[in-house]
């Protein structure tokens, strides 16, 4: 499978990409950002396996970009800004962030399959969102209210509910494209590095406030598993993230 990873060079991004690298059912990566994303030490040793897709504007693909998207069969977007750093920003280009970039990637896939051998099948999209997301708009999230009904608008509004407002837009594109693409959430809590002290009394405290929180690895491991296999479940809350990407990272890995 050709596999396409929006943001790789961040945190989820990053382990997206070393996994994609090592999996053998990954036959190439595409890594679309801002800037390139470069293979870790001995993964893609010939550089044949990990190609870029770097834009200015997120939202316009360039013919010469977008045929690099050729037989793409999936997509992991893990493109936003986090709520620790919305502070910094107009809520308008948080909003942008992460909705308008994953929308515009999500679309640019379905066309581009849709002209290559893959059409007939659908592209499997995988958007990261988070625990506190609420596709639910007439409810109020406990954490970060405004943030997180913002990020649920990219799946359909068959829930109508944007964070929660982003999962709506993608699943109603999903479910309007006629099996063109089918979309999966995942919802992690806090999401810890592959180099993060205190691991067990992180995930104690996190559980302590109803935080859950999750190894990177498995967030990985079990989003890949869906483009691979094909979308088990719709949203992945963080207990299935732990669950599914500790068994199949095993997978990964050898």
């Amino acid at each position: 499978m050709k596999l396409a990873i929006g943001g790789a060079t961040g945190l989820v991004g990053a382990e997206v990409l070393r996994q994609a690298l090592t999996s053998k059912a990954i036959t190439s990566v595409v890594a679309i950002g801002r800037r390139p994303a470069s293979a870790p030490e001995g993964l893609d040793p010939d550089g044949t396996k990990l190609v870029n897709v770097v834009l200015s504007d997120m939202k316009t693909y360039p013919e010469e970009e977008r045929r690099k998207l050729e037989g793409v069969g999936a997509c992991i977007w893990t493109i936003a800004i986090t709520p620790r750093k919305s502070k910094d920003h107009e809520f308008e280009k948080v909003r942008e962030v992460a909705q308008d970039y994953a929308m515009a990637a999500l679309k640019t896939l379905v066309e581009v399959r849709g002209k290559a051998d893959g059409a007939g099948k659908p592209l499997r999209f995988v958007y990261f969102s988070g625990v506190a997301a609420e596709r639910d708009q007439s409810k109020t999230p406990r954490l970060m209210p405004e943030y997180a009904l913002m990020r649920t608008p990219l799946i359909p509004l068959l829930t109508a509910t944007v964070q929660g407002e982003g999962e709506n837009l993608l699943l109603k594109y999903a479910a309007s494209s006629n099996g063109a693409a089918e979309v999966c959430v995942t919802k992690p809590g806090f999401i810890m590095g592959p180099n993060f002290i205190g691991r067990g009394a992180v995930s104690a405290v996190s559980n302590a406030v109803s935080l859950p929180s999750v190894k990177v690895e498995d967030c990985a491991a079990a989003s890949l598993k869906q483009c691979v296999e094909g979308i088990e479940k719709e949203p992945l809350e963080n207990a299935d993230l732990v669950e599914i990407g500790g068994r199949y990272y095993k997978e990964i890995m050898g």
